[in-house]
C-alpha cells in the first residue's frame, strides 16, 4: 500500500509539473 501511495503521489507531482511547463510554453 505504501508503494502504491508513493506511485500516486509521484504521478500527481509530475502532472502538476507538466501543467506548469504547459503554462510557460503556451
Amino acid at each position: 500500500m505504501d508503494g502504491l501511495s508513493k506511485l500516486i503521489v509521484d504521478y500527481y507531482i509530475s502532472t502538476v509539473i507538466y501543467c506548469e511547463y504547459a503554462k510557460v510554453y503556451y
